[in-house]
């Protein structure tokens, strides 16, 4: 299904693609795959995943997204998706709030011998480090002239970029998630 549809999407004036997901899991995705994370890898136009749980008709607002995030790696691909993500907020006079999220090391158990803990000591001063110096990249990734269009607003957290994209999703109550993908093969 997912080559038919980016057959399709390349073979008209697609801006858009729109796909619901199943939200499979485990053993289920490894074994069927995921169609909608195919497309999303692999097509050359935005994707739209809309999760199971979405209401089957939203009531048409008068701007369709008020509230976006963006969550960045500062890779080439995340500032395509922040120039999209921007030129979105623009658009919807919308509140944007870009997001970074330092992977921070699983916690040391405590029967870990002390030269292993004074690594630790080193990883936490790495994490410090790496938080003032992407602080710093997240506030230069904003261009000059955004603000003057759109409400930008910038978080830094430290975990699983996943989770933390999703927690300040939540927290700000966004409409709309932008992320750039990486065309990965097997």
């Amino acid at each position: 299904p997912a080559a038919e549809i980016l057959a399709n999407a390349g073979t008209m004036p697609t801006d858009l693609i729109v796909m619901g997901t199943h939200g499979r899991s485990g053993f289920e995705r490894l074994v069927l795959g995921s169609v909608t994370e195919k497309v999303l890898r692999k097509a050359t136009c935005p994707v739209l995943s809309v999760p199971r749980h979405v209401p089957d008709a939203v009531p048409r607002p008068e701007v369709l997204f008020k509230r976006i995030l963006c969550a960045i790696d500062f890779s080439d691909c995340s500032m395509h998706a922040l120039n999209y993500a921007l030129s979105l907020a623009q658009e919807a006079d919308a509140r944007l709030t870009v997001v970074h999220a330092i992977e921070s090391p699983p916690e040391v158990p405590s029967d870990v011998h002390e030269s292993f803990l004074a690594g630790a000591r080193s990883l936490r001063e790495y994490i410090a480090a790496a938080r003032v110096d992407r602080t710093e990249r997240l506030r230069e990734a904003i261009p000059e002239g955004a603000r003057a269009f759109c409400r930008v607003e910038t978080v830094m957290a430290t975990g699983k970029p996943y989770r933390e994209s999703l927690r300040v999703a939540g927290e700000r109550q966004s409409d709309l998630i932008v992320i750039g993908m990486h065309g990965r093969g097997a």
